[in-house]
């Protein structure tokens, strides 16, 4: 299946998430929609996804009784009855509770939009809300407390950077990436760091990196009349541009120049 609007920067995230059953292709469906903004609901059923589904009620395979939550807005379902529209993500909502993920009271809102932050922050719980040493976020007007621990996990993870901005509307695109990169690091497969000397003389190795930071190594390239001043990803120095040892993550095999 392909889909019509994911370019090709994005289509090793959206068909891993495809081929892995994070996000469902809807058989016929030709849009993936990337910008689209990312809800409460489809937020906690990729991050149940991502743990393969546990607790997953399948119709005709015993009765394991009622799924019910304490929201005001998610309700309860019978066991046949949890593949309608209205509680198509109870299954992950229920499994988000129990991970204490969600806090189950009041309203879920499970059409309203989920912010990068929030994500995170789901995302960091079900990781056990490990707490690092480095401390790059404070408390501030745009992040508040409860959100320094899951930024610094994800900055030391390598799933953001020390530019992150909230963003109260998540993009469906960034969600899938973000996951992406998360599954990558988990599962510590790695890609390769390979090095052009791009007209000078020398030799350095490539490296293996998995999606978490990694420092580039010291440059041994030498070119008569120039001065190295950093990496980029292309030839022209058009692309993205790394300093000399720089801490870089990468979601793809890339050639620096």
């Amino acid at each position: 299946q392909k889909y019509s609007d994911v370019d090709e920067n994005n289509s090793k995230a959206v068909y891993w998430a495809l081929n892995n059953g994070i996000i469902d292709g809807g058989g016929k469906k030709t849009n993936f929609n990337p910008n689209e903004p990312l809800t409460n609901s489809a937020a906690i059923l990729l991050i149940w996804r991502i743990a393969d589904r546990p607790g997953e009620v399948l119709i005709g395979y015993g009765d394991p009784g009622t799924l019910k939550t304490n929201y005001n807005d998610v309700g309860s379902c019978q066991w046949d009855q949890c593949d309608g529209s209205v509680n198509w993500f109870i299954d992950a909502v229920v499994w988000g509770i129990s991970e204490d993920i969600l806090d189950n009271t009041g309203d879920f809102g499970p059409l309203e939009n989920i912010s990068n932050k929030d994500f995170i922050y789901w995302l960091w719980k079900y990781s056990d809300s490990p707490v690092v040493k480095e401390n790059s976020f404070i408390e501030n007007e745009d992040i508040e407390l409860k959100y320094v621990d899951s930024l610094n996990w994800a900055l030391d993870l390598g799933l953001i950077n020390n530019t992150f901005t909230t963003l109260n509307e998540y993009e469906r695109i960034d969600a899938i990436n973000l996951l992406y990169k998360y599954y990558r690091i988990e599962n510590n497969l790695q890609y390769t760091i390979k090095f052009d000397a791009n007209g000078g003389e020398g030799e350095l190795d490539s490296i293996d990196i998995n999606s978490s930071k990694q420092k580039l190594p010291a440059n041994k390239f030498t070119k008569e009349g120039y001065t190295f001043n950093g990496w980029n990803t292309t030839s022209d120095g058009t692309g993205i541009s790394y300093k000399d040892e720089q801490e870089i993550s990468v979601n793809e095999n890339i050639t620096l120049y």
